[in-house]
């Protein structure tokens, strides 16, 4: 399954009958109701923080932050 495939449908507002496609309409739905949030696809190299953040929490004990930014992100 490649994130592109999702993304397209969500921006395209067409959901296949596949697995992942009720899942991609609920969000589909919920990007509809926020006007100020888009989603975008990037290739996996550009995304360097998400994965180091993913890295890192799938580790960390202390997953939520509220006053400070993980290190990893910047």
């Amino acid at each position: 399954m490649d994130s592109k495939v999702v993304m397209q449908a969500i921006q395209r507002h067409e959901y296949p009958r596949v697995y992942w496609g009720h899942v991609a309409r609920n969000w589909g739905n919920m990007l509809a109701k926020l006007s100020n949030v888009s989603v975008s696809w990037l290739r996996r190299a550009g995304n360097c923080v998400a994965h180091n953040l993913a890295r890192w929490a799938s580790c960390e004990p202390n997953k939520h932050w509220i006053s400070t930014v993980p290190e990893q992100a910047i």
